[in-house]
């Protein structure tokens, strides 16, 4: 199979989704995500929450378990570009935990 770039797009209403250990085994996916929304949203990734700001891009490492928080009272409109690991620069790959 050949590796490349994909885009998607979410509109939902405003609920918050998670990428778990299970989901981790049964569905790898060794790939960064680089994320749009017009309006803001969270994410929580190793420990750490990080707020995307509205109108400003956003990585998500997909290789890792995370939560993604959005506001119940606001769609989410996300725009994502998935970017396999190896399609990455190595500074970029290095960076990666």
């Amino acid at each position: 199979m050949r590796t490349m770039l994909s885009l998607g797009r979410i509109d939902t209403p405003g609920v918050s989704a998670d990428r778990d250990a299970v989901s981790l085994r049964t569905v790898a996916d060794d790939a960064v995500f680089l994320n749009y929304s017009p309006s803001g949203w969270a994410l929580e990734q190793r420990g750490r929450r990080w707020t995307a700001v509205g109108g400003e891009a956003f990585v998500l490492d997909n290789a890792a378990a995370f939560t993604v928080v959005a506001d119940p009272t606001r769609r989410l409109r996300l725009t994502s570009v998935r970017v396999p690991h190896e399609l990455l620069p190595a500074r970029a790959r290095a960076a990666l935990p």
